[in-house]
């Protein structure tokens, strides 16, 4: 007979683990496309860049309660980026991507956001210049490659 895993999920990261068992036969987790292109994520390429996410906030000295913001359309690296900061304990603030400039100082200066993750040079243009603006910010990263800013892929190293 077969048996049932049945794991208990008490926190939103606890699905990683639970879908590696569940789903070993996927070999995608996650799908965006890059250029024109599908680039697929299996589940281990998932979890190892969530924890290397994690382990980048923690070096950078994110703790239980900081803000982080991501304004970004939906693409694989919000989730793990979402994922990495859940483990953290810090507070993950997901901003829209077609919101006024006003909106952003808004929510970035309200929440105290620490560190601003976008999609790429679209969004960084809409944000650049209120940045200065927002004491509470240490940091931006993109997920797309822009020169002379700080990328994704350098937290996760």
């Amino acid at each position: 007979m077969n048996q049932i895993y049945i794991m208990e999920i008490k926190r939103l990261f606890d699905i990683l683990p639970h879908y590696k068992s569940s789903y070993k036969f996927k070999d995608d987790a996650l799908a965006g496309k890059e250029n024109g292109e599908w680039v697929k994520f299996n589940i281990d390429q998932y979890i190892e860049t969530a924890n290397n996410i994690s382990y980048g906030l923690l070096k950078l000295g994110i703790k239980e309660g900081d803000k982080i913001a991501t304004i970004s359309n939906n693409r694989p690296e919000w989730n793990m980026l979402d994922m990495g900061i859940s483990q953290t304990g810090a507070i993950h603030v997901p901003i829209y991507p077609t919101i006024s400039e006003s909106d952003y100082k808004y929510i970035l200066n309200h929440a105290e956001i620490q560190y601003v993750f976008v999609s790429g040079m679209d969004l960084l243009r809409k944000i650049k210049h209120i940045l200065p603006e927002i004491p509470s910010l240490k940091g931006l990263y993109t997920f797309k490659e822009i020169d002379d800013v700080k990328h994704l892929s350098e937290l996760v190293e």
